[in-house]
């Protein structure tokens, strides 16, 4: 036989082989697996109130949700009176929504309450609330640090009514 012949016939091989996947460093493809989807839409501008249950006064609420598949997540800005004056309080509220019920958590990180004098007063709250594409409501029983006791709460755990509309 002809050298020449069997290198390039074994040439041939080699590359087939390795254009075949003959190498064992072979990756598998990999695919975005787009989050799931929700069965409501709860992204845009929310308004409504916040209430300590069993009180009488109220605070006002926005919230702007932006939302992903199932997590929903955005600024809540609660406007609260004091001394005649409304001070804008920053925090976050985010949600899972599983069908028409949403897990919500909030929380006001130290430094949001600085204008209503504390700069270290935070809080998180917890609650579920069934929803609609319009409509929000959950009590949410929240957990205030030491410093927030008695300028802000009488308690380091109470509970409010949120409740909100777009």
């Amino acid at each position: 036989m002809n050298q020449g012949w069997i290198r390039t016939a074994l040439g041939l091989a080699i590359v087939t082989l390795t254009a075949c996947g003959g190498s064992n460093n072979s990756t598998a493809p990999t695919t975005t697996t787009p989050p799931p989807a929700a069965t409501i839409s709860l992204a845009g501008t929310w308004s409504g109130t916040i209430a300590r249950t069993g009180g009488s006064d109220s605070n006002k609420v926005t919230w702007a949700a932006t939302q992903s598949g199932t997590s929903v997540t955005g600024p809540l800005v609660v406007t609260v009176v004091n001394g005649g004056n409304s001070v804008a309080v920053t925090g976050t509220l985010q949600g899972t929504i599983s069908g028409s019920s949403v897990a919500l958590t909030t929380t006001v990180p130290p430094g949001a309450l600085t204008a209503l004098g504390s700069a270290t007063c935070s809080m998180t709250g917890t609650g579920t609330s069934t929803a609609s594409t319009s409509s929000l409501s959950a009590a949410m029983a929240e957990t205030w640090t030491a410093s927030c006791i008695p300028n802000f709460v009488n308690s380091a755990s109470q509970t409010e009514q949120l409740t909100m509309s777009k």
